[in-house]
């Protein structure tokens, strides 16, 4: 669960569609992506947020849904993209005036698996090592690229 980004919308029109417009832009701002759902067995439809993520051990981008309540104020993760195609296709059922799916790096995964670690807790938190020094590999890489 994520909380949601505090960044005041600009005043001055009251004209609904364009604060929508603003709010939509300033997410977009944050790394996150507006994008249509339609759940049709429930006969339901709404917005949700994609944020670009980086699964480092093995080297792949996949997109991550989130959906914002407002009376919590945070996000909930709701579905995995693994393709851009499919994140243009409902990221273009918004119908802003802006494309922000321009600004996606091409990504596509084939196969994404969830693994149980049945070995316990301990074999856990190695794992948990293991990431947090292959993120800071990964953060110092970028950071001398950078320079």
């Amino acid at each position: 669960v994520l909380s949601a980004p505090k960044k005041p919308l600009e005043s001055g029109c009251d004209d609904g569609k364009f604060k929508q417009e603003k709010k939509l832009k300033s997410r977009a701002s944050h790394g996150l992506l507006p994008i249509m759902v339609i759940d049709k067995r429930r006969n339901h439809y709404g917005i949700e947020w994609v944020l670009m993520t980086n699964i480092i051990h093995r080297n792949c981008l996949i997109a991550v849904s989130f959906q914002y309540n407002d009376e919590c104020d945070i996000f909930k993760v709701k579905g995995i993209f693994l393709d851009k195609r499919e994140v243009q296709i409902r990221h273009s059922l918004i119908g802003l005036k802006q494309n922000f799916c321009r600004y996606l790096p091409s990504f596509s995964v084939r196969k994404f698996k969830f693994k149980a670690m049945g070995k316990g807790l301990e074999d856990y938190s190695l794992k948990i090592m293991e990431y947090k020094g292959q993120v800071e590999k990964e953060r110092l890489r970028n950071q001398q690229l950078q320079q």
